[in-house]
């Protein structure tokens, strides 16, 4: 018979799992690494299976830890969600919130909704904005949690979601190569995306022109499917008139973009700790999602 598992190893265990590194996972836990990887010695000898493939490179999930995770994360959802309905409706104040914009449309009304059963005496102050502005706002102390894409090379905030960026065109889009400067769209001065977009055309000498700028997702969304030019996007933002930019066009490779959750130096933690959580718990639902129907497929 297979005892009953500490929740502490499991947390240590879905904390590897998310950023596949156990220096990054011990940082985030406030551990040593020697602890965390006690923690997963002992999964791995009360499941009697090895979870993880390591490598000098990379920490990758074996067939076997990619089943535990999910059970994993309902485990420590489940504890969580018991500790709440018993002691988080004693919580009360203001908790100042930034969400991207187009997390906002997909996944904000799920979130909201499940903070506001389990802490129905905390008023939320919410602001939609491009992850710049989010950014501007949580350092000058006008927000306490952010939920935003992280820029190239930072290193701040907590990843919980990775997705590839695309080039994007009109759906009726369909010329077969490059006729002059590559016209683009592209979001306002403070866009992660801009600088990324244009060190990679200038690095392949692809000339380009700005087409048109716009302060909203889907200001840069209505502007492409109109015709005005190309954009860069993350895949899960690409809307029906859009597509994904043709390989003949011979455009360049770009890297995958990071999601994050920040906390500001004076956020109230005991408010901000459990929003943190059900934003993590709404992503991991999302990834394992992607990893059961690649599993089926």
């Amino acid at each position: 018979m297979i005892h009953a598992p500490d929740l502490e190893i499991l947390v240590s265990f879905v904390r590897v799992a998310d950023v596949a590194n156990f220096t990054k996972a011990a940082r985030l836990l406030n551990r040593s690494q020697s602890t965390v990887s006690l923690h997963i010695s002992r999964v791995e000898e009360l499941y009697r299976c090895r979870v993880f493939q390591r490598s000098t490179k990379a920490v990758v999930l074996t067939p076997e830890g990619e089943i535990l995770l999910s059970y994993a994360r309902r485990m420590i959802q489940l504890h969580q969600a018991a500790a709440t309905q018993l002691h988080g409706r004693t919580l009360s104040g203001a908790l100042r919130v930034g969400i991207m914009e187009d997390f906002a449309v997909r996944q904000l009304p799920h979130i909201l909704r499940q903070f506001a059963v389990s802490h129905p005496n905390v008023e939320l102050e919410l602001l939609t904005a491009v992850s710049a502005d989010l950014m501007s706002a949580l350092d000058d102390g006008r927000l306490d949690v952010v939920l935003a894409r992280r820029a190239q090379r930072q290193r701040r905030g907590d990843v919980i979601w990775r997705e590839p960026l695309s080039w994007v065109v009109a759906r009726d889009h369909h010329p077969a190569a490059l006729d002059g400067p590559l016209p683009l769209v592209l979001f306002a001065h403070g866009c992660f995306y801009r600088p990324l977009v244009i060190e990679a055309l200038d690095a392949r000498h692809i000339p380009w022109t700005i087409a048109c700028t716009s302060t909203s997702l889907s200001g840069v969304c209505a502007a492409v499917g109109a015709g005005f030019g190309i954009t860069v996007l993350a895949d899960s933002t690409i809307t029906p008139e859009l597509k994904r930019a043709p390989p003949s066009l011979s455009l360049p490779r770009l890297p995958a973009t990071e999601i994050a959750v920040f906390c500001g130096r004076q956020a109230p933690r005991d408010l901000a700790a459990p929003l943190v959580e059900i934003i993590r718990g709404a992503f991991s639902t999302v990834r394992d999602g992607k990893t059961s129907r690649r599993a089926r497929a």
